[in-house]
């Protein structure tokens, strides 16, 4: 049951916070960092920021796209 709860803090609230206070609270404990590190994390804090993967590599696709074309 105690892990329910941290792992809703970790998907509703650090999931929103800036990548500064991500790193920070990375220091608290060994759970924390290895919850805050995880892939599931980074693109789920990704997707809530605003910076996907999809907006990051298109302008790449494109500009290649347009040099072997």
């Amino acid at each position: 049951m105690e892990n329910i709860g941290f792992q809703m803090i970790v998907d509703e609230i650090f999931t929103r916070l800036p990548v500064e206070a991500i790193g920070r609270l990375k220091c608290l404990s060994k759970k924390f960092h290895r919850e805050l590190s995880s892939h599931a994390f980074e693109m789920m804090h990704s997707l809530r920021s605003g910076d996907s993967l999809k907006r990051t590599y298109s302008p790449l696709k494109t500009r290649q796209l347009t040099l072997t074309t």
